[in-house]
């Protein structure tokens, strides 16, 4: 099961935007404020509730309507503060379509006493219940595995800061490694991973430990925090999290990484995709875009058969947000990232210019 297209209307700072994903990494570019949250929340929350994760017994308009506001937190949880802001009475529209199901269409009212005042999704044949097989993951921009012990615990009991997608992290963490090896795919990317951390992650008792090559054990949340993201993604692998049909959402995964180490990260996004994981990533990093558009431009050359699309998220003065794609990085019609980055360079080269100048 693969989710073909996801599209917005009055939501967040969109009017309207459509986006069509490929099976494989989808990157979203944009500045802050152009509405990459709403993009990769928004289809988390549709996902995520109607497929059989939540609470047993929930009517389904519930269950969206509760992940909805535990994700994006508005103020006493009413999702009706999610539609775009306009005079009078608003409505705010998802729309998720899906390979071989009936597509989901959710509208959020902000007249009327009931805020979800719509919502179709694909039926099993009992009539009732959704049927949607696909697993979602979200990861935070921040990780959880510092966190993770009696964080919840702390969740259920306390108000805390945090969103539900941090809460979901933790939930899909506390799971035990499955017995027997993974798919071919993502075994290597497990494998790579903990040559890269110099030993295995193993969850004992409430904590992580990183089980050193040598023999040594050391507290996971001693490790620097681009290692606890690697290990974290290790563990979502081995206890079956991510897997192969699953959705992995990623916010900034290079958010306190080494370039070398995002490098690392990017090698595994590329082999999660191959192993049959669609995966819809957001980014500011000029290298981890490259780096993962080198995929689409040198096909042949890396023998990688993951497809990649991007996003470039759009927002001047004030405006709705709009969405452009390409196949590559370069090839986005507007690319402030990459405009940046030459922008950077040609100062450099400028100021080499004066100094060589004012030298002779």
């Amino acid at each position: 099961m693969l989710v073909k297209t996801v599209e917005l209307d009055q939501f967040g700072p969109f009017a309207h935007a459509g986006l069509d994903l490929v099976p494989g990494v989808n990157v979203l570019l944009g500045a802050n404020g152009t509405g990459k949250t709403f993009v990769l929340k928004g289809l988390y929350a549709v996902v995520k509730s109607l497929a059989g994760e939540g609470a047993p017994g929930v009517p389904p308009r519930e269950a969206v309507r509760a992940k909805l506001a535990g994700v994006f937190r508005p103020d006493d949880g009413d999702i009706r503060r999610l539609v775009s802001r306009v005079q009078g009475r608003s409505t705010g529209r998802i729309r998720v379509e899906f390979d071989d199901r009936e597509p989901v269409r959710l509208t959020i009212s902000t007249g009327g006493s009931r805020p979800l005042s719509n919502l179709q999704y694909p039926r099993g044949r009992d009539g009732g219940k959704p049927e949607i097989d696909m697993p979602a993951l979200f990861l935070p921009s921040r990780e959880v595995l510092a966190m993770y012990e009696g964080f919840v615990a702390a969740y259920n009991n306390r108000e805390l800061s945090f969103d539900e997608t941090y809460f979901d992290t933790a939930v899909a963490l506390s799971a035990a490694a499955l017995r027997g090896p993974r798919p071919g795919p993502l075994r290597k990317v497990t494998e790579s991973l903990e040559q890269e951390m110099g030993g295995k992650v193993r969850l004992e008792g409430p904590r992580f430990y990183l089980r050193a090559q040598g023999g040594g054990r050391l507290e996971a949340h001693l490790l620097a925090e681009g290692l606890r993201k690697v290990a974290s993604v290790v563990h979502l692998i081995a206890n079956g999290a991510l897997r192969q049909g699953g959705l992995l959402i990623w916010d900034e995964p290079e958010a306190n990484l080494h370039p070398k180490l995002a490098e690392v990260v990017v090698a595994c996004l590329l082999a999660l995709a191959e192993g049959g994981v669609q995966i819809l990533v957001a980014t500011h990093d000029y290298l981890v875009a490259d780096a993962i558009s080198r995929a689409s431009e040198y096909r042949k050359v890396l023998g990688t058969n993951a497809t990649v699309r991007f996003f470039q998220l759009l927002r001047d003065d004030g405006a709705p947000a709009e969405a452009q794609r390409a196949e590559t990085f370069a090839d986005l019609p507007h690319n402030p990232l990459l405009q940046a980055f030459l922008d950077h360079h040609d100062l450099e080269q400028a100021l080499i210019i004066r100094q060589l100048g004012g030298e002779t």
